[in-house]
C-alpha cells in the first residue's frame, strides 16, 4: 500500500466535516473566545476590588483596635481610683487625623465599688464607631 494514497478514516471524516465547511466559523469562535475572556476579566476585577475593600477595612479595625489597646495599658498603669466615671487619656498617645479616642468610660462591676471596674475605650473614624475594647480593672 502506497503510503501517499492511503489517509486515515478518521482524518478524512475531519477534513469532510470540519474543514470544508468553516465559512464564519472562525469568526464565531473568536467572538465565544472573546465573550469568554471578557467574562473571566470581569470576575478576576471583581476579585482585585472586593480584596482591596477588605484590605481598607482591616487597616481601619487594626488602627483602632492599637489605639484602643493603647489607651487600655495606660488605663491599667494608674491607680486605681474607687467610684471614678471616667480615667485620663494618654497624653503620649499619638492620634491620627481623622481619629479620636473618647473618654474611657468606667463602670463598677457590682453596686458597690468593691475593688472591680469594667473599663471601656472607644475609637471613632471620623464619627463612626469602629472599635470599643472592654476590660476589667481590679484593686489589687
Amino acid at each position: 500500500m502506497d503510503d501517499r494514497r492511503y489517509v486515515n478514516p478518521f482524518i478524512r471524516f475531519f477534513r469532510k466535516r470540519f474543514i470544508r465547511n468553516q465559512r464564519g466559523d472562525i469568526l464565531l469562535e473568536v467572538l465565544i473566545a472573546l465573550a469568554i475572556l471578557g467574562l473571566v476579566g470581569v470576575a478576576v476585577l471583581t476579585g482585585f476590588s472586593t480584596s482591596f475593600r477588605a484590605i481598607g477595612v482591616l487597616d481601619k479595625k487594626e488602627i483602632a483596635r492599637n489605639l484602643a489597646q493603647n489607651q487600655i495599658e495606660y488605663v491599667d498603669k494608674l491607680a486605681y481610683q474607687y467610684d471614678a466615671n471616667t480615667y485620663p487619656a494618654n497624653p503620649e498617645m499619638y492620634i491620627p487625623d481623622g481619629w479620636s479616642v473618647l473618654p474611657v468610660f468606667v463602670q463598677p462591676v457590682h453596686a458597690l465599688d468593691d475593688g472591680i471596674q469594667e473599663v471601656s475605650v472607644t475609637v471613632r473614624w471620623q464619627e463612626e464607631d469602629v472599635y470599643t475594647l472592654t476590660v476589667y480593672k481590679l484593686d489589687l
